[in-house]
């Protein structure tokens, strides 16, 4: 049976991994995340959010809105031992 932390895990290496794609940091996210209005974001609270895994839907939307990310397919079996998360972008 697939847990919440199952999900959780999937949801924290998912948004580090779409995040290393793109060649980012933190800073560089938080920059990102003020730049498109989010001003009370920190870096801090960045880590935070991403690290804890249990974001809310709106900070993720934010996040796919940062990354400038157009389409996501979720792929896995019932146990997760096979699971893709793809996010993809334009111009990529």
């Amino acid at each position: 049976m697939v847990t919440t932390d199952d999900f959780t895990k999937l949801a924290i290496l998912s948004i580090k991994g779409e995040i290393k794609k793109r060649g980012l940091d933190m800073v560089k996210l938080t920059e990102l995340f003020k730049a498109h209005g989010y001003i009370d974001t920190t870096e801090a609270s960045l880590r935070r959010k991403i690290d804890r895994g249990g974001f809310s839907f709106v900070f993720f939307m934010q996040l796919m809105e940062v990354l400038d990310v157009d389409t996501m397919n979720v792929i896995f079996d019932e146990r997760l031992s096979n699971c893709d998360l793809r996010l993809s972008k334009s111009s990529f």
